[in-house]
């Protein structure tokens, strides 16, 4: 697992100050779903998995942004090892994007919202990469400043075959029949 945080994140953050917050997220159970997400303050939120996920989704999130897909900024990946667990917590550090998941957006907002979230996701498809949970609402957020940011790529598939992808490409269409 690569864990190399940021500069900007290092003069946000004191190291040992950033885990022991996490250690405290840590401390917090979430039977339903293992999977959280903390707010460290500064613009900063950890979220957190397993390591193998959330390389995953750090090495899907920092391949996005290198070719241009608008997500948040990845700070870097940090395993705490807590008492009494067999493995160590692993958290995603990445950039707090204050707003509203594509599906809570207001009415006079959906319709810039959806046009981004089709560019976006037109990128993501044409780099071969599935996102397969893209499409239920929850993995965009629509910030404050009017700008759509994918997120949450654990279960996408990068090097889809084209027979994988077309279904959404469909998808796509569907929500915008001019194109």
């Amino acid at each position: 697992m690569t864990e190399t945080l940021s500069e900007k994140l290092l003069r946000r953050f004191d190291e040992e100050e950033l885990k022991q917050q996490l250690r405290e997220c840590s401390r917090l159970e979430n039977p339903i779903w293992r999977q959280t997400v903390f707010s460290l303050g500064r613009q900063v939120v950890a979220k957190r998995g397993y390591s193998n996920k959330s390389q995953k989704e750090y090495d899907i999130a920092m391949l996005l942004s290198d070719k241009g897909v608008r997500v948040p900024e990845m700070y870097g990946l940090m395993e705490i090892d807590i008492e009494g667990q067999s493995r160590p917590d692993c958290y995603l550090l990445m950039q707090e994007i204050l707003g509203k998941e594509i599906k809570d957006v207001p009415e006079e907002d959906k319709e810039e919202a959806d046009r981004q979230f089709r560019r976006e996701i037109l990128k993501v498809l044409r780099m071969g990469i599935k996102p397969s949970d893209a499409f239920f609402g929850r993995n965009a957020i629509f910030s404050e400043d009017r700008k759509l940011y994918l997120i949450d790529f654990e279960k996408w598939i990068v090097g889809a075959s084209e027979k994988d992808l077309k279904p959404y490409y469909n998808l796509i269409e569907r929500r915008n029949p001019e194109q």
